[in-house]
């Protein structure tokens, strides 16, 4: 079939009235019969030849076929050139009513650097032209931002739809596409563009899609580090991590994490950390702004290595949307002359505070230089308000009261005029601490023991050559609180107005005031709370004073609770002991006739130190009968009388 032809066909196919009864009829192949006819001839019958006309045309008709076969045949044959017409309208778009439209004729162009800065606002444009010859209906531009990106205001973004409408044949639109890419340097970020529309007369969404990739050149977060190149094993090191925002916007939840090497003991950090001791949540960071955080630990590791650590910031403990990282590394080196502080036999952190504690230090040393070290001296200085120095005991050494140093030097240990290579020993002192610490303003608390030592000599090699080498270690041992628990009975005094006879009487009722009081001299205690018991005979009131305390009364096991929660330092020093006060009544058996029974047993306080972290106890003696401060010079009152 050529050209011609098949355009003919196609305008009948799509005619609505068209019909194909006056169809060309393709001739015959020649042979000998040409006489022969077929059935379906115009103006011959449409009954099959008689079999005795049949005959002998086996030759020129090949086999017979059967009246379904030949209608499946057809039908066959007109589906596939149907097909196969659609196929030829539609290979380069789709077919409308007689127009063809086709997204290879909607051009699509995103201009825009590939390189942005993270945290800064990018704008790019979006050009899309419709070549086709209809025009596209119910347009709509889909931009699909990548995880974390923000809007030029700020706010998160994911998704976004522009409604076009119609877009006419040669019709450009300009579109532009503004947003805040969120990520680390040289993240790739990719932003999809799509184009859905439909045609006139069909209900199909067709599409055009565009994807643009940017490479973020700047992270929006600054991270720095602060601390030494090197550090000696064992020896206390301080890590400060500053972190600057270079985002044009306002960096919303920002959460800064810290992986610290095997080997780190994680001392303290100001801020405290926001969980795990390797987390802080850094709120808001507005353009510019800085925050830092100060860490210090003991860093262990072998002799040369190199101990990593590496800081990231990141949105609302996100990891996808990281804001920036930086690592930095420190080498481990073993130091020259090795130092170390024991306290009473222990490496320990903090101790109570009970006055007039003794304490013994020990201070373990060694030459760990393949040579010999002359004229080796070492230097510890003490500060503390908490010490009695009046006490302090030091051997074979020498203790200065003008800088509170203690020294031993050749002259007073005589091991230390030469110390050969792998030598080592013990320098020890001890003292007591005050009874009472000195507490006069609010500012006098969070008392603690610092210890600096040196140890220092001349180093002797085997070339001849002579130099200075020095060790340095520190230590402060932090004091805790002392909580104390006071508790009395009343009978004639107080808060409340008691009832029934004194001493009490078989039978009677009588009432008693109970009075737990408080106090905490050093630091701040958190999660203060007072326990006591109430014999089963004894009944529990309800009345309580102050009226707000937070007192209860456990009925099944006779328990008494007073939360007191914070605790301030200071507290019965600086200010009034905390005091609580509850009622309690008393009706005496005929069996506990000339007896003192118990009021109230099992008293004990606790509560736990903010500056040591340590848990703090005390308790008092259970209260009785007799046991009324105003009557106890009566004991006759202290007994269950008839």
């Amino acid at each position: 079939m050529n050209g011609d032809s098949l355009d003919k066909l196609k305008k009948r196919l799509y005619r609505g009235n068209g019909n194909f009864d006056d169809r060309v009829k393709r001739k015959n192949a020649e042979s000998d019969k040409p006489d022969i006819k077929t059935y379906w001839q115009d103006g011959i019958s449409k009954k099959p030849l008689p079999e005795s006309e049949l005959r002998g045309t086996e030759d020129l008709m090949g086999p017979k076929i059967g009246k379904k076969k030949k209608t499946i045949i057809l039908t066959l044959a007109f589906a596939f050139l149907a097909f196969a017409v659609v196929v030829a309208l539609g290979i380069s778009g789709v077919f409308s009513l007689g127009n063809i439209v086709s997204s290879r004729n909607i051009d699509m162009v995103i201009e825009g650097s590939p390189n942005v800065e993270s945290g800064v606002p990018t704008r790019w444009r979006v050009l899309l032209t419709n070549k086709n010859e209809s025009k596209l209906e119910l347009a709509d531009l889909i931009i699909d931002y990548p995880l974390g990106s923000l809007s030029v205001k700020g706010e998160n973004v994911s998704r976004e739809r522009r409604a076009f409408g119609e877009i006419l044949p040669g019709q450009t639109r300009d579109e532009e596409v503004a947003l805040i890419f969120v990520g680390q340097e040289d993240d790739q970020k990719e932003v999809v563009i799509t184009l859905e529309y439909r045609v006139e007369g069909s209900n199909a969404i067709f599409a055009k899609t565009e994807t643009k990739t940017a490479r973020i050149s700047r992270s929006p977060v600054g991270i720095s580090f602060n601390m030494p190149q090197e550090t000696d094993s064992g020896q206390e090191i301080a890590v400060e991590v500053e972190c600057v925002s270079n985002s044009s916007v306002a960096l919303k939840d920002v959460l800064l994490k810290i992986e610290y090497p095997p080997g780190f003991q994680f001392l303290s950090a100001e801020p405290e950390p926001y969980k795990d001791k390797n987390s802080w949540l850094l709120g808001d960071l507005n353009p510019q702004e800085k925050r830092s955080i100060k860490i210090k630990g003991i860093l262990e590791g072998q002799d040369m290595s190199e101990a990593n650590f590496r800081a990231s910031v990141g949105v609302n403990d996100d990891d996808a949307s990281l804001l920036g990282s930086a690592a930095t590394a420190v080498l481990i080196k073993k130091p020259f002359l090795n130092l170390g502080f024991l306290v009473n036999g222990k490496d320990i952190e903090s101790i109570s505070g009970a006055g007039g504690k003794s304490l013994s230090v020990s201070i373990p040393w060694q030459n760990n230089l393949p040579d010999e070290v002359r004229d080796v001296s070492i230097k510890v200085v003490l500060k503390s308000e908490a010490v009695d120095f009046r006490t302090l005991s030091v051997q074979g050494g020498d203790y200065s009261a003008s800088g509170n140093s203690i020294v031993w030097n050749s002259s007073s240990f005589n091991k230390f005029a030469a110390l050969s290579p792998g030598d080592e020993g013990v320098v020890d002192f001890s003292f007591l601490l005050k009874n009472v610490f000195p507490v006069n303003s609010s500012s006098d608390r969070n008392f603690s023991i610092k210890m600096e030592a040196e140890m220092s000599g001349t180093r002797n090699s085997e070339s001849g050559e002579s130099s200075v080498v020095k060790s340095i270690a520190d230590k402060e041992i932090k004091i805790s609180s002392e909580l104390q628990l006071a508790a009395k009975v009343l009978r004639g005094s107080g808060p409340f107005a008691n009832t029934g006879p004194l001493p009490p009487k078989v039978g009677e009722a009588t009432t008693y005031t109970v009075v737990f009081s408080v106090s905490n001299l050093y630091n701040d205690v958190r999660d203060a709370v007072v326990r006591a018991v109430l014999p089963s005979y004894i009944s529990w009131t309800g009345t309580v004073s102050p009226s707000d305390a937070d007192i209860s009364f456990n009925s099944s096991t006779g328990e008494v609770f007073w939360k007191l929660g914070v605790v301030e330092a200071g507290t019965g020093l600086l200010k009034p002991a905390k005091e609580a006060a509850f009622k309690i009544s008393f009706t005496p058996a005929l069996n506990q006739m000339g007896s003192t029974p118990t009021l109230v047993s099992q008293i004990s306080l606790e509560g736990r130190d903010t500056f040591t972290d340590l848990p703090l106890r005390d308790s008092a003696n259970d209260l009785d009968i007799g046991s009324i401060s105003e009557v106890q010079a009566n004991q006759n009152l202290g007994k269950v009388s008839e």
